[in-house]
């Protein structure tokens, strides 16, 4: 991916958000982890060294703080140096390879199910503190009252997002496919590696639609290259060499091969050539039969094109 301004201020900002919230997650964790092995020497004759080694790891009200700062980053309402993690698992890290999808459900969900399982520890390892330092076996209904609506937010937050993957899939693939296209353009992939690439991980984003993808060297002239359909877009002179155009149908969709006889692009074509090229006929094909999407591309080498690259799904 090329190294603009913009992704590498997403990468710091996404870095130090990051960096701010990694040592709350150690204090929690290991919290907890004393806790387990404290568990099972109650009544043994280690029972207040263990104690001690899990109390002293939230001393100063550390366990307190961590929980209270990851809840913060999840509910939305602020968090560290205004991280507020949801959305930052929901964006994606545009400055990262490896990173890069919005919306990316799978791993969006993987990511929010770990930090809202931190939180849950977090009020565990909180509420056994607060009953081995006071003595008072209500503690854990104390700590839960504290924070049982922040982690219903939490779990509302998450549910919320999960939902958007799915509603807002147009504009979440429109981004993901600048940002495919920009690393691909960044390794000067064919028109085949381009197409592939398109289908191959908008699918790994949203499985739940069928995706199509064409690539092809950029043709000059707005009548010799058109695109009209449902559920697509198109992005002419990509990075100044690629034309990119994008299907992503419903996985029920009925494909409309056939409906467009040879007979009939013969005589549209015949029609197109004398009326003003690929954008006519495109128009001619939409306007006149039953399909959900049309693309046309003049061809400029005769009846093959080197330069173009496709994939259906």
């Amino acid at each position: 991916m090329n190294e603009n301004f913009e992704h590498i201020l997403a990468d710091i900002n996404y870095q130090t958000c990051k960096t701010s919230y990694a040592k709350y997650e150690v204090i929690i964790r290991d919290a907890f982890s004393n806790y387990i092995t404290y568990l099972p020497e109650i009544g043994g004759s280690n029972e207040s060294l263990y104690e001690f080694s899990f109390r002293d790891g939230c001393l100063g009200g550390q366990c307190e703080k961590a929980t209270q700062a990851i809840i913060d980053g999840l509910t939305g309402g602020g968090g560290l140096l205004g991280c507020k993690l949801l959305e930052k698992t929901f964006a994606g890290n545009p400055g990262k390879a490896d990173g890069y999808y919005k919306g990316y459900r799978d791993d969006m969900i993987n990511k929010n199910s770990y930090l809202y399982s931190l939180a849950t520890l977090g009020t565990v390892v909180q509420s056994a503190y607060l009953t081995l330092k006071t003595g008072n076996v209500d503690a854990y209904d104390l700590v839960n009252r504290k924070w049982e609506k922040n982690l219903k937010d939490i779990y509302d937050n998450i549910e919320r997002d999960d939902k958007r993957t799915q509603t807002e899939w147009l504009s979440l693939a429109k981004v993901n496919e600048e940002r495919i296209t920009e690393y691909q353009s960044g390794k000067s992939a064919s028109n085949t590696t381009m197409a592939n690439a398109l289908v191959d991980e908008l699918t790994l984003v949203n499985p739940y639609r069928l995706w199509m993808a064409a690539s092809y060297d950029k043709i000059g002239g707005d009548t010799k290259h058109a695109v009209r359909c449902f559920d697509c877009w198109s992005h002419f002179n990509a990075h100044e060499k690629y034309n990119i155009v994008v299907y992503g149908y419903p996985p029920n969709n009925l494909g409309d091969y056939g409906i467009v006889s040879d007979h009939y692009i013969e005589n549209a074509t015949f029609i197109a050539d004398l009326l003003g090229g690929a954008k006519v006929m495109n128009d001619m094909i939409w306007d006149d039969t039953c399909v959900h999407g049309m693309h046309t591309i003049e061809n400029k080498v005769g009846k093959s094109h080197p330069n173009l690259g496709i994939n259906l799904g």
